[in-house]
């Protein structure tokens, strides 16, 4: 096997990055940089972009104050969207819909999954495919559960009706954790997930002690951790994002900042940071599973998929390098540094080094 020591990744591009208020937004944009198109949802507290006149106040117009790389944003999902919701968010600048379940992550307010087959959603999704806007679905019913097997198969068999009505309408499982999502994936046309790193490296094992008592606050996200076989069939999609000929997965690293204080206690905010770190852990992944060859196409940005052309294609090169280093366990960015997040594998030996 021929030994590689530096990879180079042109167009990368994170496909999954929660944009969030002052300080947290200051860390989302500060390492976006290292991309060259990032894939951004407003979830906000407070004016989330859920229509046209909050995605043009938020996209168009603060996130101007904060130097980022090409942006594509999109709307927000909620009981209230409608058909004309979609087309007029379209209209100033929308390129997906984003539907994260009411209470299910941080500030979510989308609709239930059974929610997907209703008139409602059939005249949303009918829009949809004429602009060719994906749809991004975070897949959980109740915070901190994963899907039983029959919601699953409740989840799949909606998914087939969307798609025999809408057969053009691109759908991403996102971060999908679960092996039967994974496989789902891989046998369904017209269905494709954003992977994010943190679900490669653990289990729910490794986060969850006796009587449910979490033992690593910093890294407690939605939807939790799966089993073993679960982290091994995310390991398996990052290192095929091709399924015959077909993309399948792209590098999605669903970072949620969150503050130090808020990530403590029985119920820590939910979300993880992987930063400059995201990408030296697929590299550590994928090399342990001798699919380091793959990363550039897994990292790469998924045109086809967004539909949407890179402002400067091949003006940004991401390159990772083997050489070990430990990311701090908190991270700071900005002039003037205030409290900071936690990042993944902050304090942990890393093999790659992006430079």
């Amino acid at each position: 096997m021929k030994k590689i020591d530096t990879i180079e990744i042109p167009n990368p591009a994170n496909h999954h990055v929660h944009l969030r208020e002052d300080r947290m937004l200051e860390f989302t944009s500060f390492f976006s940089r290292l991309f060259s198109v990032v894939v951004a949802k407003a979830n906000l507290k407070e004016n989330p972009a859920v229509d046209a006149t909050s995605y043009d106040k938020y996209y168009n117009n603060e996130l101007h104050n904060y130097q980022m790389p090409q942006v594509i944003g999109g709307l927000m999902m909620t009981p209230g969207t409608t058909a004309e919701t979609v087309a007029e968010a379209y209209r100033v600048g929308a390129r997906f819909v984003a539907n994260i379940p009411e209470g299910v992550s941080t500030n979510s307010n989308g609709i239930w999954l059974e929610s997907l087959t209703s008139r409602e959603s059939a005249e949303i999704f009918e829009c949809m495919s004429d602009l060719k806007m994906p749809l991004l679905l975070h897949v959980q019913r109740k915070f901190d559960f994963n899907l039983s097997k029959s919601q699953l198969d409740c989840f799949f068999g909606s998914i087939r009706v969307i798609k025999f009505n809408f057969p053009k309408l691109k759908i991403s499982i996102e971060h999908p954790n679960l092996k039967s999502l994974i496989d789902f994936i891989m046998e369904t046309s017209g269905v494709t997930g954003g992977m994010a790193p943190h679900y490669g490296l653990y289990t729910e094992n490794d986060i969850y002690g006796e009587s449910g008592i979490i033992l690593r606050p910093e890294i407690f996200c939605q939807p939790p951790y799966g089993s073993e076989e679960d982290r091994l069939a995310v390991i398996y999609a990052m290192g095929h994002p091709y399924i015959k000929d077909v993309r399948k997965f792209r590098y999605a690293s669903d970072d949620a900042p969150h503050p130090v204080s808020a990530k403590k206690g029985n119920i820590p905010a939910s979300g993880v940071f992987s930063g400059p770190v995201g990408p030296c852990v697929v590299a550590e992944i994928l090399k342990e599973v001798g699919r380091l060859e793959v990363m550039p196409e897994f990292i790469k940005y998924d045109e086809e998929f967004f539909g949407i052309p890179l402002d400067n294609p091949g003006a940004k090169t991401m390159i990772l390098e083997k050489r070990e280093w430990t990311p701090p366990k908190i991270a700071q960015c900005g002039e003037y540094p205030s409290e900071g997040v936690y990042l993944l594998k902050g304090g942990e030996k890393v093999a790659w080094q992006i430079i």
